[in-house]
């Protein structure tokens, strides 16, 4: 006996068909023991109290190991806690041991999608695959197929969505570096270009400095030298003055000689030199007299024409 035919998982336009759990009722099949937790454990299921079916169900594997029954039950309370990996194993195991009867089918087919809620879509579709191959008219595969395809589709989309978001940023990334860098580069060539105008300012002003400096040298060395000139002119004025001076004083200074003749004791002379020199002031005396009468003449008679 089953809980019915199935239940709808999943939202939008795709959605995930899975079988319905199927129990056993026939109390023929089982011993007394192996069946009164078999059907507890469906009552728990039934109730959605799965923790109390996965309970159950262990205790008949327990009473029964080899019990496919109990195996498939305890796989679906597992898929319904969302156990998917312990529901996997027990669904392989039956589909290793039940090779042809219905039950390897349903087992193949949960089995698939336990592969979709682990998002594993590419098992799924596979799965999904041996099912179709066991039963060609089985619906609810070829949907959730179609269904698994779609969302590959739909993963490979978003993928690659992320991927061009990724790139998409990396290159804003990169504009954004290099417009950074260009940034950078361009300050450092406008730095560079400022520092090098003023190493020119300041080797053109040094220049014009320099330049000054030899000009105001050149101009104090000529003024030292036409001063040098002046004063070396002055100078040769002085001693000209200096030479003259001492010329005229030399003219008028009498020979050193003749000044320690006048110095020195009187020569004697000899009485005709006394007698001539006395003879020779008479003369003079003479003149001198004769030149005042004459003088004096001139003044008389100047007088008498002016009158």
């Amino acid at each position: 006996m089953s809980l019915g035919k199935g239940l709808i998982i999943g939202k939008g336009k795709h959605t995930l068909i899975t079988l319905g759990f199927i129990f056993v009722a026939q109390l023929l099949s089982f011993g007394q023991s192996e069946l009164t937790p078999i059907r507890e454990g469906n009552a728990a299921y039934k109730d959605s109290a799965f923790d109390a079916a996965v309970q159950k169900y262990h205790e008949a594997l327990e009473l029964n190991p080899e019990s496919s029954k109990a195996q498939y039950n305890l796989a679906n309370a597992y898929y319904k806690q969302e156990n998917f990996d312990e529901a996997i194993t027990l669904y392989d195991k039956i589909i290793q041991n039940n090779t042809t009867d219905e039950q390897h089918i349903k087992s193949l087919y949960n089995k698939a999608n336990a592969m979709v809620k682990k998002g594993e879509l590419e098992k799924a579709v596979s799965g999904y695959k041996e099912v179709l191959r066991k039963d060609f008219k089985h619906q609810d595969a070829r949907y959730n197929l179609s269904y698994a395809k779609a969302m590959m589709q739909q993963n490979k989309e978003n993928q690659q969505n992320k991927q061009d978001d990724q790139n998409k940023d990396g290159d804003q990334d990169k504009k954004e570096n290099k417009e950074s860098q260009d940034k950078k580069k361009r300050d450092k060539n406008k730095q560079d270009q400022q520092d090098q105008d003023q190493q020119d300012q300041d080797s053109q002003d040094q220049n014009e400095q320099g330049e000054k400096g030899d000009q105001d040298q050149k101009e104090d060395g000529k003024e030292g030298k036409d001063q040098q000139e002046k004063n070396k002119q002055e100078k040769n004025k002085q001693d000209k003055d200096k030479q003259g001076s001492n010329s005229q004083e030399d003219q008028q200074k009498p020979p050193k000689g003749k000044e320690q003749q006048q110095i020195g004791e009187p020569q004697k002379l000899t009485k005709e030199q006394a007698e001539q020199l006395l003879k020779a002031l008479e003369n003079d005396e003479k003149g001198i007299r004769k030149k005042m009468i004459q003088m004096e003449m001139r003044k008389t008679k100047k007088g008498d024409k002016d009158w």
